[in-house]
């Protein structure tokens, strides 16, 4: 009762310097809070002043000195980072309305992403067709030549093997399992090339995104509109998603599991703008 008594008074005259420096849970904690990811005390402050700083620092220093505490501690910020994995997939796969399963993490929760994009693309373009024109032809071959000569070849090479030739063997249309082979395999071409570190086989890659997205563009003028729709959603979240995989392959050790920071560097390393403009300006996809 004297304690509070004291407190009254203290608060009565200095209430508002005090609300000042106290810690308060911020509003991107909030907001992770409302994702589901399960923030320590420190990490729900660190961000509103010296004092959140303060506690978020000792609980650190905690972590890894006290006996039976420091492993309390441990776990506490192994589940926050499993939720901001989970969030993180949430996010990434929002257009195509996919949510991750409770109890799944780390490589099974890439597994289920891969999976559920997979299926996504199966299920939208075994409903569309595309029909061989010279518009698709010439918007490929414009690619090619934006790129240096040194790939111009196999770019077109590229083209033809999984598109064009296929488009002839199918009487100039692709429709159902046709389509759908045609479309996987640039895809995976896509993500094979662009996780090399060859400069080359990365520049490749990136003309045959290029492509990729002139296909899907056709697709979308050749089918309705609700079905370029889910095409370009499941678009959306393939880009998104593959963020998320480069940043789960950030560290060996930790069984696909990601930080923010890990999150934050494969976002840099996504963005497609000259000079990371994207990136620069904090509007890259998943920096916020």
């Amino acid at each position: 009762l004297e304690s509070a008594a004291q407190t009254g008074a203290i608060s009565a005259v200095g209430g508002g310097a005090i609300s000042k420096v106290a810690p308060r849970v911020t509003a991107a904690a909030k907001d992770l809070i409302k994702r589901g990811v399960p923030l320590t005390p420190g990490q729900a402050v660190r961000d509103s002043g010296l004092i959140g700083q303060t506690i978020s620092a000792l609980e650190e220093k905690a972590a890894n000195t006290i006996p039976f505490i420091g492993e309390q501690i441990r776990n506490a910020l192994q589940r926050s980072k499993v939720g901001f994995n989970r969030a993180t997939f949430n996010e990434a796969l929002a257009p195509i309305k996919v949510v991750a399963p409770k109890g799944k993490e780390g490589r099974e929760l890439i597994g289920i992403g891969q999976d559920a994009i997979s299926k996504a693309y199966d299920d939208v373009l075994d409903k569309m067709s595309l029909t061989d024109d010279l518009p698709f032809y010439d918007a490929v071959l414009k690619v090619a030549n934006a790129a240096r000569r040194d790939i111009n070849d196999d770019i077109m090479d590229t083209a033809d093997e999984l598109i064009f030739n296929k488009l002839k063997d199918h009487g100039g249309k692709l429709e159902g399992n046709a389509l759908k082979d045609a479309h996987s395999k640039l895809r995976k071409a896509v993500q094979r090339l662009k996780r090399g570190t060859d400069d080359k086989q990365l520049r490749l890659g990136e003309s045959l995104q290029d492509i990729l997205s002139v296909f899907d563009v056709q697709l979308g003028k050749q089918n309705t509109a609700a079905l370029a729709k889910r095409l370009n959603d499941v678009d959306q979240a393939y880009g998104t998603f593959e963020i998320v995989q480069k940043a789960s392959t950030a560290s060996a050790k930790e069984a696909g599991d990601f930080t923010p920071g890990q999150l934050l560097t494969a976002v840099k390393a996504a963005d497609p703008t000259k000079r990371k403009s994207q990136f620069s300006r904090g509007e890259a996809r998943l920096q916020k």
